[in-house]
């Protein structure tokens, strides 16, 4: 595998060097200072400015634009609601909903990009849209497609070598058609020890752990657009994806005292997954506005295994399993009626959504003794739906006052009926008012300043609903039919500064009230789950920027970075001090340089990632995962070798370490003792992924 890995990485970069020497004929050169038009209000890109990157798709385009990030999308949201992504395309937001920007700009070939506009979202008149948005403009005009084929190589794995993507584009009479086939497939491999200590701080037992993950994810997905006449378009997505997950850990223990064992034990997870979807919309003018009709339908199936077997010296000791098959599905309708008001800078929109979720869980639990036989245990819920029905409606309008602001005000109500069948039949309804106001202020042609105000509706996740067993950790997890969803007021005031020459800074500062957040919570005096907690807080600051070397005589390169530090609290459930929300980052830093030869064909650069994450505060334990060093990234690109981007990639440099610290009471942790001290560390090697590109 090392032989493989250098031998594969000396021919990238050898490539490279070699064919760095002369000056190819109608090379691109490095993009212009500025964009190709600029008004007050928008930032103008035609695709002569991404000619450096010899980009494939729409991606790798908005990829390159200075101070521009692609944001949000509906995945793992509340239905379709308002907003979404900060990505239009030919001035329509993104229908779908696992359908996300980076998805959708990934289908649309780089031939067909007309332009680029960067617009500020408060002033296209499009609810919940704030901040910088990308509008790209699309024009199909024959057939045409790109691919990357992108192999990786890992120490301690096996080579992935069908990774990659291909897309083929092109219009039949009045409709653009896409067509996607691809695959992330992924494999990884973790070792180190484990140390596990009394309350006292003495090692009584220690492992040696070896973890290893595959993961095979091919997806099909093709895309529709028509405009039957003026006034008119309708898309059509669908997409359909098979996800195969397989982990397995050995752990060989040794006790160092007589509350230590010794044994061997193997862990299995292993998910056989299908999901689909398929989304549409029409659009088309009534009476004094435009109706857009949204209609969205998902599946998935997902049969999920767990079995963790011991050993010891006289070979099989004891054996757990845990399976559950769960069926999820989501259908949405949604209308939107928009026009103008009776002066300019007014726009209107009233929309109605409604939708229908449901999971539906069937479980079994086995154990087996020394005679290796497994036994179906009797479960407290083994068969289980949660259903919602939610019906919302709101009202926005967008104003501007001047050159200078834009306000957007939305108000709304959601209706909502959540129903579980099983163990546990209970019905529930809610009504919840939300809403929002996004102001922009245009201070100068260089500054931009904003402020959101918003009350927003979050989304439930139905398997926490459900009773679940976590083989690995020995901790079963009560389900909690009385959830609900959690509501916070959020305040966001930006600033956004253009310095010129592709450089800018972005500073978000914000602010959440919440109510009813969903977080660890005591059932009963022995049990665990998740469930309400009337408030908590959060708060932080959020630095991005882009840095263009031409502002200081260096030509060609470029720095982009992100910053992240925020804090937040909530009440203890088990005690009466505060602490923070769990799974929240504390900070997070990121920074990516690249470096365009001018004259040249060849690119490279280097990516950092810093991490810090809140400790996880169960009932019984506290867990505290950490990481050692950034995770760090270096690559070489050669744009025309042949026609073809040839890009080398190493990663993981300098190794990466994972950490797992574990603290085990022996009853609840405000009135029980520490019991143990579990500490671990994972290894993880570096890998090298070589990328190949072309059009056809």
């Amino acid at each position: 595998m090392r032989a493989t890995i250098r031998l594969a990485a000396s021919l990238v970069v050898l490539s490279g060097l070699a064919l760095t020497l002369p000056k190819a004929y109608g090379q691109a050169q490095i993009p212009p200072d500025l964009p190709a038009s600029t008004d007050a209000s928008a930032r103008v890109y035609t695709p002569a400015y991404f000619n450096a990157y010899v980009p494939l798709n729409a991606l790798d385009m908005v990829a390159r634009v200075p101070g521009f990030e692609i944001s949000g999308g509906n995945n793992n949201g509340r239905g379709l609601g308002q907003g979404g992504a900060n990505v239009l395309i030919n001035g329509k937001r993104l229908s779908g909903k696992s359908v996300g920007p980076h998805t959708a700009l990934r289908r649309i070939p780089a031939d067909s990009v007309v332009s680029i506009t960067i617009r500020e979202g408060a002033d296209l008149g499009i609810p919940g849209l704030t901040g910088d948005v990308a509008d790209i403009r699309v024009n199909t005009t024959g057939l045409s497609g790109n691919w990357r084929w992108r192999p990786r190589f890992r120490q301690d794995a096996q080579p992935r070598w069908l990774r990659g993507n291909a897309t083929v584009s092109g219009k039949w009479r009045d409709i653009d058609y896409t067509l996607t086939v691809e695959d992330n497939s992924d494999n990884s491999t973790g070792f180190g020890p484990e140390r596990v200590r009394d309350a006292d701080g003495v090692i009584y037992e220690t492992a040696e752990e070896k973890g290893g993950r595959e993961v095979q994810a091919p997806k099909i997905s093709a895309a529709l657009v028509f405009a039957p006449r003026e006034g008119h378009s309708a898309n059509l997505s669908a997409e359909y994806q098979q996800v195969n997950f397989h982990f397995v850990e050995t752990s060989d223990r040794t006790a160092l005292t007589p509350r230590g064992s010794t044994y061997t034990s193997i862990f299995r997870r292993g998910e056989d997954e299908w999901n689909a979807e398929i989304s549409a919309d029409y659009a088309f003018p009534l009476g004094i506005g435009d109706l857009k009709l949204i209609g969205v339908q998902r599946l998935e199936h997902s049969p999920v295994g767990n079995e963790i077997v011991y050993f010891d010296d006289q070979g099989f000791a004891l054996g757990e399993r845990f399976n559950q098959v769960a069926d999820e599905g989501e259908s949405i309708g949604r209308a939107e009626y928009s026009w103008a008001g009776t002066q300019a800078g007014q726009d209107w929109q009233i929309s109605a959504e409604g939708a229908y979720n449901f999971l539906d869980i069937e479980s079994d639990y086995f154990t087996a003794d020394r005679s290796a036989l497994f036994t179906e245990e009797v479960l407290d819920d083994p068969l289980a739906k949660v259903e919602e029905n939610r019906g919302e409606i709101t009202l926005t309008h967008n104003r501007t006052f001047g050159k200078k602001l834009t306000v957007q005000a939305s108000i709304g109500v959601e209706y909502s009926e959540i129903t579980q069948s099983g163990a546990n039949n209970v019905s529930r309804s809610f009504v919840r008012p939300k809403g929002f106001i996004n102001t922009a202020y245009a201070a100068s042609d260089t500054l931009d300043i904003r402020y959101e105000l918003g009350r927003r509706v979050g989304q439930l996740n139905f398997f926490d609903f459900i009773s679940s067993v976590s083989l690995e950790t020995d901790i079963d997890q009560a389900g909690n039919a009385r959830l609900v969803p959690v509501q916070f007021w959020n305040h966001a005031l930006e600033f956004e500064k253009d310095f010129g020459q592709g450089t800018n800074l972005n500073l978000r500062l914000f602010y959440e009230d919440i109510e009813d957040i969903v977080d660890n919570i005591p059932i009963g005096t022995d049990g665990e789950g998740v469930g309400n907690i009337d408030t908590a807080s959060a708060y932080g600051a959020i630095l991005r920027g882009t840095l263009k070397g031409e502002r200081w005589n260096f030509d060609g390169t470029e720095l982009n970075f992100t910053l992240v530090a925020q804090s937040s609290e909530l009440l203890d459930p088990l005690l009466t001090s505060k602490r923070r929300i769990n799974g929240r980052d504390s900070r997070k830093a990121e920074v990516n340089f690249r470096h365009d030869i001018p004259d040249t064909n060849i690119a490279y650069g280097f990516g950092l990632n810093y991490q810090r994450s809140v400790p996880r505060r169960g009932i019984f334990q506290i867990v505290n995962n950490s990481y050692d060093d950034p995770f760090s990234a270096v690559f070489i690109e050669h744009k025309d070798v042949a026609g073809l981007k040839i890009r080398g990639t190493f990663r993981n440099l300098g190794g990466f370490t994972e950490r797992l610290r574990r603290d085990v009471f022996d009853g609840q942790r405000n009135v029980g003792n520490l019991d143990y001290i579990e500490e671990r560390e994972r290894y993880f090697r570096n890998d090298f992924e070589v990328s190949i590109s072309g059009t056809f």
